[in-house]
């Protein structure tokens, strides 16, 4: 559905979504202080 999410699994809900790319969402990074996501897509681009 083109979108990334961020869930808290002991809630059971998403706590953010992105919306940024126009393909479906293939990976996702974590920045060691897990301050930073980065994301990329079939669409050949990547996010921060």
């Amino acid at each position: 559905d083109k979108t990334l999410r961020v869930w808290d699994l002991a809630a059971g809900k998403t706590t953010r979504r992105f919306e940024d790319h126009t393909k479906d969402v293939l990976s996702v990074a974590f920045s060691v202080d897990n301050r930073q996501i980065v994301s990329g897509s079939r669409d050949k681009t990547i996010k921060l």
